[in-house]
């Protein structure tokens, strides 16, 4: 097996527990406009505005932007309100800063990447940071990963991906990337395995070492 030069992370569901804020902002907006039903583990790691493009056929592009603006209104303030960062968050990515470079490749907005910044104080630790604003096609498609793999210029074979996401896992996959599945077990065959925190995480460095 390649070694492993660089881990990339997703941030909702791995850095942070974001999707409470995140399904209930959807749920309050999409409710004002009368969509009744709507599951949000089926869009989970999905950029905001290609959510409502999916769900909405006919809303212009203009239209769309503006329920993604205020969706991401609404969960920024309950996540700077709750501040919900997966515990130990900052001593856990030290640790792995000392054993590969990291990346940030998540498919929120920068206002909430910034505000896990402001929040665990760890940005020093990543060498690149992407979010969706960052690239043209987001989550499946594996255009984020390629660009922190580019930006870092490491192959995707030498990066381990960190997500939680059905839409995270199959864009790394679809790139050609190693991926390790953390949180809520999702049918993924081709992953190298599944973790429940950033505690196994370390474990399982450790054994690939």
């Amino acid at each position: 097996m390649a070694k492993i030069s660089s881990i990339i992370f997703d941030l909702d569901g791995v850095l942070i527990h974001s999707a409470t804020a995140h399904e209930q902002a959807f749920l309050t907006i999409l409710k004002e406009i009368g969509v009744k039903t709507f599951h949000y583990e089926r869009y989970a790691g999905q950029r905001t505005d290609e959510v409502f493009a999916t769900l909405l056929k006919s809303a212009s592009p203009q239209e769309i932007e503006a329920l993604a603006k205020k969706k991401r209104k609404l969960a920024f303030s309950e996540l700077r309100r709750t501040r919900p960062l997966v515990p130990h968050c900052r001593e856990h990515l030290t640790l792995f800063k000392s054993r590969a470079r990291l990346a940030l490749a998540t498919s929120s907005s920068r206002q909430q990447m910034e505000l896990f910044f402001e929040l665990s104080q760890t940005r020093p630790l990543f060498e690149v940071t992407l979010c969706g604003e960052d690239v043209q096609r987001g989550k499946p498609n594996p255009e984020i990963f390629f660009n922190c793999a580019t930006q870092m210029n490491i192959p995707p074979s030498e990066c381990l991906v960190i997500e939680d996401s059905e839409a995270g896992i199959m864009a790394a996959l679809a790139g050609g990337f190693r991926v390790l599945q953390i949180g809520p077990a999702i049918s993924q065959p081709h992953t190298l395995g599944h973790i429940a925190d950033l505690t196994e995480l370390n474990t399982w460095l450790g054994n690939e070492t």
